[in-house]
């Protein structure tokens, strides 16, 4: 007997069929194995796997359970359901059985979000190798004939977004079909509609992850969005030999790997202390094109060996510190930001040591008695200009020859740019494009990959950091050189976020205490500075092309940058209350971005308050969008909900929160003490 559902289709709406657990005809099955050496054999076509869940409180204290009401999969295109973990159990011995699966052959079973649904079926399966990215981050989990996989991580996209990018799908992901507020258990009836929302999730993921198979095969297909780039990338860097001596002859050293990683650090975020809380008008906005790509076929990057080097003046530093590549660790004595300076250069999360006599602003150190710091000669360069201080001293310090990075990974990076580039705008090849911009995307951060990540043990329910000893970085290390798929310096990722901040200090220059905002790769200001901007991409692009850097591409006559500044739409008017915190009006659109909130719902709620004059410190938002996540571990238990009595296990419950709005008081009496009692809205009128 089949099973009715409502279906969202791309267009329109249809009705599609089911089939209950029991009466699927496995006998359709049939042995296909992919094979990948001599340890990976995988029957060729996969499933998808999703469950639904209701929650119930758990106490008066606010803590809930949630339960599995129904499960669906996908397997060789046909959608099956089940209410019960038991049916589903009994459903996949049936699978194994029906495609005669030998040790070692495994069904590679795809989940969008495989961390949400393991922390159900974790239970009920012999999971014998569960990889963990970090604690609860679940990319892998095998059984003897299961592999479950994480689709989230392959596409880095929501699983709405996967179908609609993604050619040939024809289900989508249904839009408030089904209440996630009422309560359901495994004996509820489902309406067609609820039903259908359920038949799309696996049967969408399912055409999404066929669409891929058709370039790949189930064996060799990447787990994570980044494994595409890094397999183009080690192709195009294996065709010269010299890559892989350049390789080994920069080898790191574990202690010169460790002063790496203290050293690196992402883009820099924040807000003009002078002009935050404000309702300010008339904003410019210039966001840096393409600015981590731009740096890695631009800029130069340590090449050769690490040395180590004795700093004893300042004339020393400067001349090593222009001629190389450096890292080192930088100590001042009494530091403190010049007044002009709107944005702070060194985060106090970075500071390996800091005197108790010190004043922070949003995270940023505004001055020290005393400050240590790990950093690239970029870096040094920057608080060179943010800052003065007393005394410097300069310890473990190393240097490195400098050149372009291998011409086979900018000719890579390239390629991508201009497939993005010629594809921009096609709707009709929206997928390609989408796919072109993230492996761009994605080359930067395959470059700062941790070499010795802390692995993750998960050990009946229970996930346990495993802490490396110096022996066994060691080891860690060794083994990162000696084997030929690496072929990645760490150093080349560190450097590239240091070049990045150094463009964006540029821009931060140019607008200077007009500066509201930065983010990254972009600048929001008051004022006019579109001549200086201008002015600015073209010394970039005439200094690229003395050096023979090719930074655009041509499509159809017109060029396209990368590493400018490129003018975005302005604000009508903009606050902002720090770091990822700020709203605005822009063309009659009230638009918020704050960390943790949802952008449509806060935007809407904020709206019904009365607008930007309540983005304000201790503003609570109650449609927040921004959820909890509570973990219960339990063994498998029966439990009765509205008289239905069924088994669960460990579970996780997502629960709807408040969002307040913050500002520290410390962060607070700065900026009252900078604005005194100048009234700069009513002045920027």
């Amino acid at each position: 007997m089949y099973i009715k559902c409502d279906c969202q289709l791309k267009s329109t709406r249809c009705i599609q069929y089911a089939y209950y657990w029991n009466e699927f005809p496995f006998e359709i099955l049939k042995k296909d194995i992919v094979k990948s050496g001599k340890h990976k054999m995988y029957q060729r076509k996969p499933m998808t796997f999703d469950i639904e869940t209701s929650k119930i409180p758990k106490d008066n204290e606010g803590h809930y359970e949630a339960f599995m009401y129904i499960w669906q999969v996908c397997i060789e295109g046909n959608v099956v359901f089940g209410r019960r973990w038991e049916e589903f159990q009994e459903f996949m011995k049936n699978v194994i059985n029906a495609y005669k699966l030998s040790e070692g052959e495994r069904v590679v079973v795809y989940v969008h979000n495989l961390s949400f649904e393991f922390q159900f079926i974790q239970d009920y399966f012999n999971f014998t190798d569960v990889f963990a990215m970090a604690s609860r981050s679940i990319l892998t989990a095998k059984t003897a004939h299961l592999e479950f996989r994480c689709s989230y991580k392959l596409s880095n996209m929501s699983l709405a977004k996967f179908i609609e990018n993604t050619p040939n799908t024809l289900h989508y992901k249904g839009v408030d079909d089904l209440d996630y507020s009422t309560v359901r258990t495994p004996d509820t009836p489902l309406t067609e509609v609820e039903l259908g929302y359920c038949f799309n999730d696996v049967k969408g993921l399912y055409e999404c992850i066929m669409e891929l198979l058709k370039e790949d095969n189930i064996a060799v297909i990447p787990l994570t969005s980044t494994g595409y780039v890094r397999r183009d990338c080690r192709h195009a860097m294996n065709k010269n030999k010299n890559n892989r001596k350049m390789f080994l002859r920069s080898r790191l050293t574990l202690l010169q790997y460790k002063l790496l990683r203290e050293c690196f650090r992402g883009g820099n975020t924040a807000s003009n202390r002078y002009l935050t809380n404000l309702i300010l008008k008339l904003l410019g906005s210039d966001d840096l094109s393409s600015s981590y790509p731009f740096q890695m076929i631009a800029r130069e990057y340590p090449l050769g060996k690490w040395n180590y080097g004795v700093i004893s003046n300042i004339e020393t530093l400067e001349e090593y510190n222009k001629k190389y590549c450096t890292i080192a660790r930088y100590t001042f004595k009494n530091i403190r930001l010049r007044d002009e300076k709107p944005i702070p250069y060194i985060p106090q999360s970075k500071c390996l040591a800091l005197g108790e006599d010190r004043e922070i602003y949003n995270g940023r150190i505004l001055h020290a008695d005393l400050l240590t710091i790990s950093m690239t000669n970029i870096d040094f360069d920057i608080v060179k200009e943010q800052y003065e201080y007393d005394e410097i001293a300069v310890e473990e310090f190393h240097y490195s020859r400098k050149g372009l990075l291998p011409k086979e990974l900018r000719d890579t990076i390239m390629y991508y740019f201009e497939k993005k580039s010629k594809l921009k705008g096609d709707e009709e090849h929206y997928y390609e494009y989408m796919k072109s911009k993230n492996k761009l995307n994605s080359i930067y951060g395959m470059t700062v990959t941790n070499i010795l990540n802390t692995e993750i043990e998960y050990h009946d329910g229970e996930y346990i950091e495993k802490k490396m000893s110096e022996e066994e970085m060691q080891e860690a290390l060794d083994k990162y050189y000696k084997n030929h798929r690496s072929f990645l310096n760490y150093s080349w990722g560190v450097f590239v976020t240091a070049y990045a901040r150094r463009e964006l200090e540029d821009g931060l220059n140019i607008a200077g205490l007009d500066t509201v905002y930065c983010d990254t790769d972009s600048v929001k200001y008051i004022g006019n500075h579109e001549k200086e901007f201008e002015e600015y991409n073209i010394r970039l692009n005439k200094e690229c092309e003395e050096k023979g850097i090719k930074n655009y591409v041509e499509v159809n006559g017109e060029r396209f940058y990368m590493g400018i500044f490129d003018k975005e739409n302005g604000y009508d008017e903009f606050i902002t209350l720090g770091a990822k915190k700020y709203a605005f009006m822009q063309k009659g659109h009230l638009g918020i971005t704050v960390s943790g909130l949802s952008k449509k719902k806060g935007a809407k709620e904020l709206e019904q308050k009365g607008g930007l004059r309540r983005f304000q410190r201790n503003e609570v938002f109650y449609n927040s969008g921004r959820t909890i996540a509570q973990y219960n571990s339990a063994k498998v238990h029966n439990i009765t909900v509205n008289g239905c009595t069924f088994s669960t296990a460990s579970n996780l419950a997502i629960v709807d929160t408040t969002y307040t709005l913050g500002i520290s008081d410390t962060m607070l009496d700065i900026i009252e003490r900078l604005h005194g009692d100048k009234d700069y809205e009513e002045e920027n009128q």
